[in-house]
């Protein structure tokens, strides 16, 4: 692959012996090249999820997740706060203190690598486990996600642990809170109702329907393909979580903890 340099000359050349409307093209892709390789974001940009250190750095073609859930379930805070223990990101105060739930984005299950593909370890949190979690060995970062449950058509990322650049605008507003009975019922009321219409409330129970409705949209969002782009012959987006651990040797250890009990 050219480097940015090269890219620049090799575009500039071109541009001198082309009309000028052309020139022009060619100049302003030649930027938008140089910015993507700078590390630049512009609208429409891939989204990027890395652990903490910054050795491992996956791309999602994506530019914006697909489902945003604020979780308050026992296993998402205590994957964190194992990986903690090992160095990893320390869980948020504000969700410790229960003044917020965790950060969980979806993407589609189509990516690229773009390095430290050979950090990637993988765990479960005891043997009934139905998540499987991919963590990175530099810096125990928590990056991907994979459950039955979404039929390897997409991967959840905590936000609260890996790094993400995406695009969080309004319209990427958390769709569903789950879990609540797992939350102090004083703290749980005190969440903002969500656009959905889902009040923080464990006591009052939400109307059927309207939750139907919110996990349709669910599915109906992560289970659609990737764009057709990302995954044609010779596209960068190859890889799946079940590639990668394949890749990895297929191994997923037991951590062997406690449901709902603390980390030491």
């Amino acid at each position: 692959m050219q480097d940015v340099g090269d890219l620049l000359s090799t575009l500039r050349g071109a541009a001198a012996a082309a009309p000028a409307a052309t020139a022009c093209l060619l100049v302003l892709l030649a930027v938008l090249a140089a910015g993507r390789w700078c590390g630049l974001r512009d609208i429409g940009a891939p989204s990027l999820v890395s652990c903490r250190c910054g050795k491992v750095v996956i791309e999602f073609p994506e530019p914006q997740p697909r489902y945003r859930i604020g979780c308050c379930c026992h296993d998402c805070k205590q994957k964190l706060a194992w990986a903690a223990t090992r160095g990893g990101p320390a869980l948020p105060a504000q969700v410790l203190d229960h003044t917020r739930p965790l950060d969980l984005v979806y993407f589609a299950n189509c990516f690229r690598i773009l390095r430290g593909k050979a950090c990637l370890a993988f765990y479960r949190l005891r043997e009934d486990s139905a998540t499987t979690n991919c963590v990175s060995t530099c810096c125990n970062t928590t990056l991907m996600v994979d459950a039955p449950f979404y039929k390897e058509k997409c991967v959840l990322i905590q936000s609260d642990a890996a790094r993400v650049e995406t695009d969080f605008s309004e319209s990427m507003r958390p769709h569903l809170y789950i879990a609540l009975d797992k939350w102090p019922a004083d703290k749980a009321r005190a969440l903002p109702t969500l656009a959905t219409g889902q009040t923080g409330d464990p006591a009052v129970v939400q109307d059927a329907e309207a939750r139907k409705q919110v996990f349709k949209s669910f599915r109906e969002k992560c289970y659609a393909p990737p764009p057709e782009w990302a995954v044609s012959d010779g596209s960068y987006y190859a890889s799946t979580f079940k590639s990668i651990l394949e890749e990895a040797g297929g191994a997923v250890e037991t951590i062997g903890l406690v449901e709902g009990a603390p980390v030491e």
